[in-house]
């Protein structure tokens, strides 16, 4: 049965480290340990989960696992992912 304290959405986000390029004059900050993104003066934006540089298998584990236990449960249950994948 999920967490009633958590509630029942929760989103995570992962958030591509900026190259030189793209993270010149940036004023994005990541903060995994706080769950928040903060851009600029504004307020931060406030998540179940923040991540940075972990690996799929990393979010899969946080995310997908407990999903997946609960839609076995008889929960329903969404994971959606969007985002570019770097081109190599």
């Amino acid at each position: 049965m999920p967490d009633e304290n958590e509630g029942y959405i929760k989103v995570g986000v992962r958030v591509r480290p900026l190259d030189a390029r793209r993270g010149a004059g940036s004023s994005l900050k990541v903060e995994p340990g706080k769950a928040s993104i903060t851009n600029g003066n504004r307020p931060p934006f406030f998540y179940s989960h923040v991540f940075e540089r972990e690996d799929n298998a990393t979010i899969f584990k946080a995310i997908g696992v407990p999903l997946v236990s609960n839609v076995l449960a008889g929960y329903n249950g969404t994971l959606m992912a969007y985002g570019q994948e770097r081109s190599s």
